[in-house]
């Protein structure tokens, strides 16, 4: 549904100012959602200067971010620590 995916809210007449900032992560083997999809989404919010990150973890499925002993697990989890640092910073 249009109303559960977060470039529905992107492509509204929002502002930048109004949307919060993003940080995505995405499976490059994601068997859920299409990087296609998720790219989309990652250039608009560039195109609108809506502040995003987006990272692609190689050879991740959807869910790979519980696994601490997993390449993708820790950089997850040090990008959402930065990340939350960062966009504090700028409140």
């Amino acid at each position: 549904m249009a109303k559960y995916s977060p470039i529905t809210y992107v492509y509204s007449n929002s502002t930048s100012t109004d949307l919060v900032p993003n940080l995505v992560f995405q499976g490059e083997l994601d068997s859920v959602v299409s990087t296609k999809e998720v790219r989309e989404f990652a250039q608009v919010c560039d195109e609108k200067r809506i502040k995003s990150v987006y990272i692609e973890v190689p050879k991740a499925d959807h869910v790979f971010e519980g696994n601490y002993h997993y390449y993708g697990g820790q950089m997850t989890l040090w990008a959402m620590e930065r990340f939350c640092q960062l966009v504090i910073q700028d409140l």
